[in-house]
């Protein structure tokens, strides 16, 4: 099982407390027990460092050490996909969903874990859906469904 988790997932992760428990804390634990392939981008970890430089409400809660301990240890756990220097086609209403689709389907992934309805919404398109029938995006709750099933 092949899995390429969205960006704000991982800030998600960052914002929770030391010892919670949340659906992403869960779905890397299995990550890093090897249970599925977790795959990471130049891209994730950019946008990820990005997204909390440029919002004052995220950088104010999440310390840089933390956020590049995170990303070091996600490419120490997943397995590092190349940056995607093609041109990627437009498929969700936010062209900045684009590349997470791309990669996903260029790594052959089997699931693309999103909270986002941009993604999410596109299980709902069946255009999309008969082009790519291997991957399924998902929200954290349905993969840890299926991790658990597995």
């Amino acid at each position: 099982m092949r899995a390429l988790l969205d960006t704000t997932l991982f800030i998600s992760f960052l914002l929770s407390r030391q010892g919670s428990s949340s659906a992403v804390r869960t779905i890397l634990e299995a990550a890093s027990a090897g249970v599925f392939v977790l795959l990471f981008t130049p891209e994730v970890a950019d946008e990820i460092e990005r997204t909390i430089a440029n919002r004052h409400d995220l950088a104010r809660r999440i310390a840089p050490a933390d956020v590049d301990a995170l990303v070091l240890n996600l490419w120490d756990i997943a397995e590092a996909l190349p940056r995607l220097d093609e041109t990627i086609e437009r498929v969700s209403r936010d062209p900045e969903d684009d590349y997470l689709i791309a990669q996903a389907i260029v790594a052959r992934a089997d699931y693309l874990v999103s909270r986002d309805n941009d993604l999410l919404d596109l299980r709902d398109d069946s255009v999309f859906i008969s082009s790519f029938l291997n991957l399924r995006i998902v929200s954290p709750f349905e993969f840890l469904q299926a991790v658990r099933a597995k």
